[in-house]
């Protein structure tokens, strides 16, 4: 069921298709619309590439950053052995890590804080402040005093690990509660109609 116009079309097209396409228009047009398609594709490979060495920075420095840590905490305990020997050498890393210890605890007080929010952390101080103190006790009754003196030694470097998280928690919270406040708009009565 052909209308009039189709049919009209049908007889004279020979006639209307007096006009040829310029081919070379047309395939410029299309080489243009590939090579951009390309260079896109190029480009999104180049990103990619550049995440995936993102990633392996990222892991890299993690990497150095724990062995350098876990270097650090050997040489600590070398060091504690080896000045433990000597008179008095452990009571001087003792003090210096009490100083240390003594100063978180006093930026932890100087913060006002709700504790149960800290609950976790806190119940982790406390155990360690019971193992500190039975260690304390154990040092003149044992035989290895250089053994207990590290593990004295790794559990004042575990409460300063523990207090620096607590801060870093307290901050965290802190600077979430002054953004929430500063970006926070009370409701006037005026606008108590809201609409969807």
């Amino acid at each position: 069921m052909k209308d009039k116009f189709d049919e009209y079309f049908d007889v004279h097209r020979k006639e209307m298709d007096t006009e040829e396409p310029n081919r070379a228009l047309l395939w410029k047009g299309i080489d243009a619309a590939l090579a951009q398609n390309k260079y896109s594709q190029k480009l999104q490979l180049w990103r990619i590439a550049a995440v995936i060495l993102a990633f392996v920075a990222v892991g890299q420095l993690a990497y150095i950053l724990v062995s350098q840590g876990e270097n650090q905490k050997m040489r600590n305990e070398t060091q504690l052995a080896a000045e433990s020997k000597s008179s008095g050498a452990f009571e001087t890393l003792e003090a210096s890590y009490q100083t240390e210890v003594k100063t978180l605890e006093e930026k932890v007080n100087s913060k006002e804080i709700d504790r149960s929010e800290y609950a976790l952390l806190l119940e982790e101080l406390d155990y360690i402040e019971e193992m500190e103190t039975d260690f304390k006790t154990d040092i003149p009754l044992a035989n290895d005093k250089e053994r207990i003196a590290a593990i004295l030694v790794d559990t004042y470097e575990k409460k300063i690990m523990l207090l620096e998280r607590l801060l870093q928690q307290i901050d965290r919270n802190e600077k979430q509660k002054e953004k929430l406040e500063k970006n926070w708009i009370p409701l006037n009565n005026s606008n108590k109609s809201l609409s969807l």
